[in-house]
């Protein structure tokens, strides 16, 4: 039996061949063999190759698919992250314009306030004219009572 091929080194570029008979003692159990019939390893190394390669591409594909879950999971997560980002949106501007409108009727009342505080100072300046007056008017009919008294 030739020598074994180095690690690395493909199976079917050696001198390398297994007979059929060295993995199957009973080769007359198989009909379709005569005898001296060999098995080469490349057809095995072939067939080993295929079965890799099948595999590898199901496991791509698995993994794709995976993959593509998760892509479309991502993209049902975003709409819906997307469509509460909406309605905060459309509440958080409700309320901007409540407030606008709470602070549109507090600037309403200051400035009534401001007014009233207005027309209030200037009614109790009047009412402070008016009741110096009334002391002066009183004042002069005192003086006059009193001028009439003496005098008379």
């Amino acid at each position: 039996m030739a020598a074994m091929p180095r690690r690395g080194e493909s199976l079917a570029t050696t001198n390398f061949e297994l007979h059929f008979f060295d993995f199957f003692p009973n080769p007359l159990s198989f009909p379709f063999m005569q005898q001296g019939a060999r098995c080469y390893l490349w057809i095995w190394e072939n067939l080993l190759r295929e079965y890799v390669e099948e595999m590898v591409a199901y496991c791509h594909a698995g993994e794709f698919d995976s993959l593509r879950e998760t892509c479309d999971e991502l993209r049902w997560q975003l709409l819906d992250v997307q469509g509460r980002n909406i309605e905060l949106c459309s509440i958080l501007e409700a309320k901007e314009v409540q407030l606008q409108l709470y602070r549109d009727e507090l600037n309403q009342s200051k400035r009534e306030v401001a007014e009233m505080k207005h027309k209030m100072e200037s009614e109790k300046a009047m009412l402070q004219w008016a009741l110096y007056m009334l002391m002066f008017i009183c004042v002069l009919c005192v003086s006059v009572v009193v001028g009439k008294n003496y005098l008379g």
